[in-house]
């Protein structure tokens, strides 16, 4: 079982990385990839989980990209900590810490008795997230679930909702690219309805250089995994697929099994290291 779309607490998960490599083990899954949004800082911590139960790890991270004024994300995988993408990205992740300072006073502005004390206290660290947030409100009786937190108060065009520094789609292609790892575009229905602009935000970014579409994913139906993956087939990028587990924050959904009906083919795996050999020569 594979499962190339995991988040750990070191971003904006639940699960410290040895728990989310132990559940993920417990589902049945045989490969899986860390994909913390902005850092690889769970990485080093998962492999050594992953070697203690016989699981490939494959190093991953999740990032926004600003295209066409939409917020999408990317997908880099084989990524290293000393690689130029991994570099650029803690930059990025100094400024995240700045923006939740912001995002802190804005909440307060609002006569909401929020601290950063009570935040990191649910994030377990420094290491905080919109969903630490939304667990806060939901604590202080302000949201009535995480997902009504992002609704109404965090997510896009919300009334807490901060904008953070985004890499241009170019940008991320040649950072990834300098570090010989493979991307794909994550979620691709995620802002955007419409199949016919979901195909040509793919098309063009297939022809900036994007190796993948995440084609098999959790929220998906399989009429819409199915049609991905052909696209992918025919613009000659490799399918994807996660569950894009986030452990508690995201109810519902396990490693490997999605909503309980996911399935990423083995297959997938051979294609992206064959692409990577043949364009890397890794």
């Amino acid at each position: 079982m594979i499962d190339l779309h995991l988040h750990s607490n070191r971003s904006d998960g639940s699960d410290s990385p040895t728990e989310l490599i132990r559940i993920a083990h417990n589902q049945g899954c045989t490969t899986v990839a860390v994909s913390d949004h902005d850092t690889l800082d769970g990485i080093d911590e998962a492999k050594i989980a992953a070697q203690g139960l016989g699981v490939r790890l494959i190093p991953a991270i999740e990032v926004s990209l600003d295209w066409n004024r939409t917020s999408i994300h990317a997908l880099a995988y084989f990524v290293e900590n000393d690689s130029q993408l991994a570099l650029e990205l803690g930059e990025l992740k100094r400024l995240r810490a700045t923006r939740n300072d912001r995002l802190i006073e804005l909440i307060q502005s609002h006569g909401i008795p929020i601290t950063k004390d009570m935040v990191r206290l649910k994030a377990g660290s420094n290491l905080i997230a919109r969903p630490h947030f939304a667990a806060v409100l939901v604590d202080l009786e302000i949201a009535t679930s995480i997902q009504d937190a992002f609704d109404r108060y965090l997510g896009d065009g919300g009334a807490f909702y901060i904008s953070k520094e985004k890499l241009t789609p170019e940008r991320f292609i040649s950072l990834a690219n300098a570090s010989s790892a493979i991307t794909s575009i994550a979620h691709p229905f995620r802002n955007i309805i419409s199949k016919e602009q979901v195909k040509d935000m793919i098309v063009e970014l297939g022809a900036l250089g994007f190796d993948s579409i995440e084609s098999y994913y959790s929220e998906y139906d399989q009429k819409r995994q199915n049609w991905l993956a052909s696209l992918a087939s025919d613009l000659s990028m490799t399918p994807t697929g996660g569950s894009d587990y986030h452990g508690k924050f995201k109810p519902g959904l396990l490693p490997g099994v999605g909503r309980g009906d996911l399935v990423v083919p083995e297959e997938v795996i051979e294609l992206m290291l064959e692409r990577r050999r043949n364009k890397f020569g890794v």
